[in-house]
């Protein structure tokens, strides 16, 4: 979006042009299968477990692995609570091709309710957008597919209290741009109270509802440019 493009020119002399993201415009312009209104997806950062220092703060102190997707099965649990509730099928989008390690971790959160679940795993170039595709309502801590599916008009709830919970910079709703805490479909520092409200909402509202509210932040937070025209023209020029 222009806020990154904003955001590198202070490190980088040069213009820049937002875009989106060439691969989510590619499969815009290919694929518009209808959804299911029963249906939620759950985008899944998540990856295997390790042992492992995953990165160091900015003071040196370690972030591991259960602590930087803490977030992530809490939403992950108070979204199997409320498809459970709602009746409706939860899929996980899979940030991988293993769902046999991911199905471990994932049971001990989902396998408390009676709901209907399973994980798609991301085993081809399109799989994800694929499965987003099918889904009437998004759910997501923060993802670039998240971000492609908001551009695209789906429902989509972001609940980014990683940046919050682990005082980190970068994480929080269509960061760098100086966005409310809270807003009607996202949420920087999630609370079960909100969460639900975040999602009776998004699960009632029309689809020309969602239309008015999704327009006003899509180009702010990722443009959508089907068939990649201004990419194109931008080598064309070059060339």
């Amino acid at each position: 979006n222009d806020s990154i493009g904003e955001l590198y020119k202070k490190y980088i002399n040069g213009e820049s042009t937002a875009i989106g993201s060439l691969k989510n415009n590619h499969f815009y312009n290919l694929n518009k299968s209808q959804a299911s209104d029963d249906l939620v997806v759950f985008i899944s950062v998540i990856r295997s477990k390790t042992d492992k220092i995953l990165f160091l703060k900015k003071d040196g102190t370690p972030v591991y692995w259960g602590e930087f997707f803490k977030i992530d099965f809490l939403v992950l649990d108070w979204l199997a609570e409320w498809c459970e509730k709602k009746n409706k099928k939860l899929i996980i989008c899979s940030s991988g091709r293993d769902t046999i390690k991911d199905n471990v971790d994932f049971r001990l959160v989902l396998n408390k309710y009676n709901l209907n679940w399973k994980i798609s795993p991301r085993d081809s170039n399109f799989k994800s957008y694929e499965t987003i595709n099918k889904a009437g309502l998004v759910v997501n801590t923060i993802s670039t597919l998240g971000y492609e599916a908001f551009s695209n008009g789906k429902k989509t709830a972001f609940f980014t209290g990683r940046g919050k919970w682990l005082n980190i910079e970068g994480r929080s709703f269509g960061w760098p741009l100086k966005m409310p805490k809270k807003g009607k479909f996202w949420c920087d520092d999630p609370e079960k109270l909100e969460f639900l409200k975040i999602m009776n909402n998004l699960n009632t509202l029309s689809i020309e509802e969602w239309a008015d509210i999704q327009i006003k932040y899509a180009d702010l937070v990722m443009k959508r440019n089907p068939s990649n025209t201004i990419f194109k023209n931008i080598l064309r020029e070059l060339v």
